[in-house]
Protein backbone atom coordinates (compact mmCIF):
# COMPACT_ATOMS: atom_id res chain seq x y z
CA UNK A 1 0.00 0.00 0.00
CA UNK A 2 1.31 3.69 -1.14
CA UNK A 3 0.39 5.98 1.80
CA UNK A 4 -1.15 9.16 0.80
CA UNK A 5 1.22 11.44 -1.17
CA UNK A 6 3.61 8.71 -2.04
CA UNK A 7 3.54 8.55 -5.57
CA UNK A 8 3.41 12.71 -5.81
CA UNK A 9 6.34 12.17 -4.24
CA UNK A 10 7.78 9.10 -6.28
CA UNK A 11 6.99 11.03 -9.53
CA UNK A 12 8.93 14.55 -8.44
CA UNK A 13 11.93 11.74 -7.93
CA UNK A 14 11.89 13.13 -4.43
CA UNK A 15 14.75 11.42 -1.62
CA UNK A 16 13.26 11.28 2.38
CA UNK A 17 15.69 12.50 4.96
CA UNK A 18 13.64 10.74 7.89
CA UNK A 19 14.37 12.68 11.54
CA UNK A 20 13.76 11.29 14.68
CA UNK A 21 9.98 11.70 15.08
CA UNK A 22 9.08 10.39 11.48
CA UNK A 23 7.92 6.89 12.80
CA UNK A 24 6.41 8.73 15.39
CA UNK A 25 4.60 10.92 13.25
CA UNK A 26 3.49 9.04 10.37
CA UNK A 27 3.25 4.89 12.29
CA UNK A 28 5.47 2.29 11.62
CA UNK A 29 3.27 0.89 8.22
CA UNK A 30 3.61 4.15 6.54
CA UNK A 31 7.40 4.97 7.06
CA UNK A 32 7.95 1.50 6.24
CA UNK A 33 5.45 1.53 2.90
CA UNK A 34 5.96 4.29 1.46
CA UNK A 35 7.63 3.92 -1.94
CA UNK A 36 9.76 6.91 -1.98
CA UNK A 37 13.67 6.40 -1.74
CA UNK A 38 15.16 7.25 1.58
CA UNK A 39 18.73 8.47 2.82
CA UNK A 40 19.78 5.67 5.77
CA UNK A 41 18.40 2.44 6.66
CA UNK A 42 14.77 1.49 6.14
CA UNK A 43 14.96 -1.55 8.68
CA UNK A 44 15.94 1.30 11.86
CA UNK A 45 12.11 2.36 11.04
CA UNK A 46 11.53 -0.61 13.84
CA UNK A 47 14.35 -0.02 16.14
CA UNK A 48 13.66 3.90 15.97
CA UNK A 49 9.88 3.37 16.70
CA UNK A 50 10.73 1.16 19.93
CA UNK A 51 12.67 3.46 22.63
CA UNK A 52 13.78 0.19 24.44
CA UNK A 53 15.07 -1.22 21.18
CA UNK A 54 17.05 2.26 20.17
CA UNK A 55 18.78 2.39 23.95
CA UNK A 56 19.87 -1.03 23.42
CA UNK A 57 21.06 -0.90 19.85
CA UNK A 58 22.91 2.53 21.04
CA UNK A 59 24.92 0.74 24.32
CA UNK A 60 25.99 -2.28 22.05
CA UNK A 61 27.42 0.24 19.83
CA UNK A 62 29.17 1.92 23.01
CA UNK A 63 27.16 4.76 22.42
CA UNK A 64 27.05 6.78 25.63
CA UNK A 65 23.20 6.71 27.04
CA UNK A 66 21.78 8.67 30.11
CA UNK A 67 21.36 6.19 33.10
CA UNK A 68 17.78 5.02 33.77
CA UNK A 69 16.18 6.21 37.27
CA UNK A 70 12.87 4.57 38.81
CA UNK A 71 10.47 6.56 40.38
CA UNK A 72 11.70 7.30 44.14
CA UNK A 73 15.46 6.03 43.25
CA UNK A 74 17.74 8.93 44.74
CA UNK A 75 19.51 10.74 42.25
CA UNK A 76 23.08 11.94 43.78
CA UNK A 77 24.19 13.71 40.32
CA UNK A 78 24.86 13.84 36.82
Amino acid sequence: MQPRGGWELHSLNAVLVPHGSYVEYVGLDCAEGIEVPIFGLRRLFRVEGDQWAKMDLLRRAGIPIPRLFSVGDDVDGP
